[in-house]
């Protein structure tokens, strides 16, 4: 007995886990994932959260930091990652809302970036461009721009009467001018660092990838290769460690750095934990060698997930007597297993060890998510070692790098450009061709995975006929295909 490829697609997805419905973008194609199901509940509930906390508990649409040392302030990377979650999480929305208020309280005109600080009581406290706020605010205009011409999202306009595309271009532009230096130094500031010093946690080679695309007349492939130059030299390469703050030829900078420089930036402390999920992008993107291969020395280094910390580049703890204070009044030690650096370390075990392996990492960091809770973070946290107190760490930074490594492990962090820029990636019956059934991947290669990691289909659909399922390998495709 024969079956249509549409007859196919049904039976595969009847027997997926479901997310809830209108959740996730309707994608193209997807990456692999663990399979468990709980992920995109968690990202879910923890995506509205965010929501709740950090932007709807304040009046002027940013993303706020709870209990920084000035609490309810807001930063530019903030938005950014508020941006990041609110278009994967497909809330337009919200997404909206943040953008319209960083252009708002944030876009300085004159520069054209945004100034890094909003003061808890108004006002900006902190001018000047954090570099890595600013690209991934780009790459997310960018993002929502393409899902705007498939007709996924409505086009949108911002405060500033510019479009998405309109203010990506400026942005790109900027960084350019002002933050890439001799052409390939990636700054961490306008005119601020570059060859001098740098914040290897701003690197992010999957993102100028991509800025290469859309600004072909500058050389940002020359950024990815400098930005591997910088990250071999680090003194804790072998190890897949990288300080937060270093100069590009592997040595340490001895002048001023930035914010929150702890221990001179020579430990890889909340910087530089980062670079596992942006190298991971690159390798879930572009399938670059260099990523995988600090993504692998990362994850011998720490194997389980009792091993996500925080390390100096000798691959010792950082001292769990150092601490620091919220602005609650409830101190944090520095040494952290939590779901912050479970979700960061996950993102280098799941590119190197593979989908299935990673299920230890899925379950590790589920256990920080309470039941019903819509914050990371457990209700215990006094009990643990140097805290006090128990609201969920910073109800900042922690929930926002807890949910990028759920979403790379739950196959959520897809390239939504090259996904866009794929012709036969459209909009659920608009121009479509093909059975009904097929949503926005009419008559287009399936690029699914199964839980191993490995590719579902062999090949794309040819003359009518059904690629073979691969047999006794659960198919994830993306899970709310939305009919015509």
């Amino acid at each position: 007995m024969s079956f249509s490829r549409a007859r196919w697609l049904y039976l595969c997805l009847m027997i997926l886990p479901m997310a809830p419905k209108g959740y996730f973008l309707p994608n193209a194609g997807l990456l692999p994932r663990v399979n468990d199901p709980r992920l995109d509940d968690a990202l879910q509930r923890t995506a509205a959260g965010i929501v709740r906390h950090n932007i709807d508990a304040y009046s002027d649409g940013l993303v706020h930091r709870p209990y920084s040392e000035d609490p309810g302030d807001a930063v530019s990377e903030a938005q950014a990652y508020g941006m990041i979650v609110t278009l994967y999480g497909n809330d337009q929305d919200t997404f909206n809302k943040i953008w319209d208020a960083a252009e708002n309280k944030m876009w300085n005109s004159g520069t054209k970036l945004y100034d890094w600080r909003w003061a808890s009581k108004g006002g900006l406290s902190g001018t000047g461009m954090a570099t890595d706020a600013d690209q991934d605010i780009a790459l997310m205009l960018l993002f929502a721009d393409s899902l705007a011409n498939k007709g996924i999202w409505k086009k949108h306009t911002g405060p500033k009467g510019v479009a998405y595309k309109s203010r990506a271009m400026d942005i790109i532009g900027t960084i350019w001018s002002h933050a890439v230096g001799e052409g390939k130094f990636l700054a961490p500031g306008a005119d601020w660092g570059g060859k001098a010093f740098v914040n290897p946690s701003y690197f992010s080679p999957a993102t100028y990838r991509i800025f290469a695309k859309a600004d072909p007349g500058h050389d940002w492939n020359g950024v990815v290769d400098q930005c591997y130059r910088t990250l071999a030299a680090s003194p804790g390469a072998a190890n897949g460690l990288i300080p937060d703050w270093m100069v590009p030829d592997g040595n340490y900078f001895n002048g001023s750095l930035g914010y929150n420089a702890y221990r001179q930036g020579r430990s890889m402390y909340k910087d530089g934990i980062r670079v596992a999920w942006r190298l991971a992008l690159d390798w879930l993107w572009f399938k670059d060698q260099r990523a995988k291969k600090w993504l692998d020395a990362a994850a011998a280094f720490a194997p389980t997930p009792d091993r996500a910390n925080f390390y100096t580049m000798d691959g010792v703890l950082i001292p769990a007597s150092d601490t620091f204070t919220l602005g609650s009044g409830q101190y944090r030690s520095r040494q952290e297993h939590s779901e912050l650096t479970v979700g960061m370390w996950a993102c280098a075990a799941f590119c190197s060890q593979g989908a299935t392996a990673s299920r230890p990492w899925s379950d590790s960091l589920i256990a920080f998510l309470p039941a019903g809770a819509d914050q990371w973070g457990r209700p215990d946290d006094s009990q643990m070692p140097g805290r006090t107190g128990s609201t969920p760490n910073e109800g900042y930074f922690e929930q926002f790098l807890a949910w990028f490594g759920g979403a790379v492990m739950a196959g959520r962090f897809t390239n939504v450009w090259e996904e866009m820029q794929h012709p036969l990636a459209l909009s659920p019956g608009r121009n479509a061709r093909g059975p009904a059934v097929l949503g926005n991947m009419q008559e287009t290669s399936l690029r699914g995975y199964g839980c191993d990691g490995r590719p579902a289909y062999p090949g794309p659909w040819q003359g009518g006929r059904s690629p073979a399922l691969r047999p006794t390998v659960p198919v994830f495709l993306f899970s709310n295909l939305k009919n015509p």
